[in-house]
């Protein structure tokens, strides 16, 4: 693979694996030292990856092994007596990863949301920032009701892109 590639690659993932690794340590700082970490670990082994697949498995693996390797220091340095703390552990090391699955979730529908037309999609980036429907169509120069009717249009939208994706 060539540096363009893994500059495509680096583009491409960063920001999904900071937000796996910041669900996983509550610290968004560490975090980002994850994923440095992990992205550091993919330039060396990046002369073997075949597909781009294979070097996003690659990042979420690294990354989850680091946190976990945060976590097991953090557990040792603390004391884990209460019944709580100890169900809660063993919950975290038994259960499916469900970070991956949001965080995969959540990096395909901002995909989706790149796609929508121009219009649609400035519309839905205000309301999903918490902009009230009134603020976001005086913003956009349009009425309220042209504002939702494109909301309900790009929901549909993305809906029908997940389905197709995950069935």
């Amino acid at each position: 693979m060539t540096p363009e590639s893994y500059t495509i690659i680096f583009n491409k993932y960063w920001k999904a694996i900071v937000y796996f690794a910041n669900k996983k340590l509550n610290d968004m700082d560490m975090a980002e030292d994850v994923a440095q970490g992990s992205f550091l670990k993919l330039h060396n082994a990046f002369e073997r990856m075949e597909k781009d697949q294979h070097c996003k498995a690659f990042l979420y693996v690294v990354a989850r092994n680091e946190c976990y390797n945060i976590k097991a220091t953090e557990k040792r340095h603390r004391k884990v007596g209460r019944p709580e703390e100890i169900a809660v552990s063993l919950a975290e090391d038994i259960l499916p990863d469900f970070d991956v699955i949001e965080t995969e979730i959540l990096t395909f529908i901002a995909e989706k949301i790149e796609e929508l037309p121009a219009r649609s999609r400035e519309g839905i980036k205000l309301l999903f920032s918490g902009m009230k429907s009134d603020d976001a169509a005086k913003q956009m120069k349009c009425t309220r009701k042209t504002l939702l009717n494109q909301k309900l249009k790009a929901i549909a939208y993305i809906k029908e892109q997940i389905k197709l994706r995950y069935g």
